[in-house]
């Protein structure tokens, strides 16, 4: 919050609290900043990301990992499920960040997308189920946006969201029922459609 909080801070727009952002986010991130009061007609959105970045990824170093991340990747790991990261992050940042919070040996692939703008996941998904020869009949896109639903509908694939994240949980009930409080949680609607 302290990084959109201080561009807006610099564009004299006001601050945003923790439930209005997860209220207001949305893909593409464009749409999120008209959402802010940002006027396009009258900035540039590229440099406007480009500062957001600036902002955003000295803040990220000081991240770090829900309780729940490390023990759910290594059980995943352990049953022989491929993983793979599809984010809207930019590509060459989600490594770093990946990397830095010790993880990157967990997953099969790591995907960002190859700008700053944030427009969608779909395409990207698409690539790495062709890259990976994966079923996408049993996989699961675990998200927390509105737009994790869609891109796995697009794909095909089972999903589950967490509300700890971008949306609130009513917010994420607006579009699906399989809607989990915390990564804890996902087990119980995985469990219901397969043996884990």
């Amino acid at each position: 919050m302290a990084s959109i909080n201080s561009i807006l801070l610099n564009y004299n727009l006001p601050q945003v609290s923790v439930n209005y952002y997860k209220s207001i986010f949305t893909f593409p991130v464009i749409e999120y900043y008209e959402k802010l009061g940002f006027n396009f007609d009258d900035i540039d959105f590229s440099e406007l990301a480009k500062e957001f970045y600036n902002e955003y990824l000295p803040r990220l170093e000081q991240c770090g990992l829900y309780s729940q991340v490390q023990s759910i990747l290594t059980h995943f790991n352990s049953i022989g499920y491929q993983q793979h990261i599809v984010s809207a992050m930019q590509h060459d940042h989600l490594v770093e960040s990946v990397e830095n919070l010790g993880i990157a040996h967990k997953f099969d692939s790591v995907n960002g997308l190859r700008d700053l703008f944030a427009a969608s996941k779909a395409e990207l998904a698409h690539q790495v189920i062709i890259a990976n020869d994966i079923d996408v009949k049993s996989t699961w896109f675990i998200g927390d946006t509105i737009h994790d639903f869609e891109v796995a509908k697009e794909i095909q694939c089972q999903h589950v969201l967490v509300s700890n994240g971008h949306h609130t949980h009513q917010k994420l009930l607006t579009v699906t029922s399989r809607v989990v409080p915390d990564l804890s949680k996902i087990f119980g609607i995985i469990n219901k459609e397969e043996k884990i």
